[in-house]
């Protein structure tokens, strides 16, 4: 006898959930690995699959995000927030790319808001802080200053939060 050969494999389907989950853990695997471009096609194909989810809204946000295609994170992000209304880390960079585009005010907002949700997630307290600075109200951010530098003594960034601190 010889061996049995398989002509082909069931093609997943749109919306098909499992293959919208093996999508989702191949753009993980893509994004660890640093290869950008196949993440977000395969998160891009997740979300053809079904799964529109705040984690794979985030994922492929953060991806685009590195590669330096900022409004489209923003919207991604948004989303994900959208559905997912206690994701700290989502709001967090939301700040970030809206910071890093300018808009300060708005991302103060999304810092303050992750803050609200999460009061003990650092980053949010130092990019809040670190905002607030960029916007001429050191008064407003020296409490965060504050905050963060009790969290994170040891860092580099605990170091410049104490500076800040300092600076008044």
């Amino acid at each position: 006898m010889g061996r049995i050969l398989i002509g082909r494999t069931r093609r997943p389907r749109p919306g098909d959930p499992l293959a919208a989950e093996a999508w989702f853990e191949r753009g993980c695997e893509h994004e660890d690995a640093g290869r950008l471009h196949e993440a977000q096609a395969a998160y891009r194909r997740a979300l053809v699959n079904g799964r529109t989810t705040a984690s794979v809204c985030f994922n492929l946000a953060n991806v685009l995000y590195r590669l330096r295609r900022k409004a489209e994170a923003i919207d991604l992000l948004r989303e994900a927030v959208r559905s997912e209304p206690s994701f700290h880390e989502a709001w967090n960079n939301l700040g970030v790319v809206l910071a890093d585009l300018g808009q300060l005010d708005d991302a103060s907002w999304a810092f303050k808001r992750a803050n609200s949700l999460a009061p003990w997630f650092a980053d949010a307290i130092y990019n809040l802080a670190d905002c607030l600075q960029d916007q001429g109200l050191s008064d407003e951010a020296q409490p965060w200053w504050r905050q963060y530098a009790r969290l994170d003594a040891a860092s580099a960034w605990g170091k410049y939060a104490r500076s800040c601190i300092a600076r008044d």
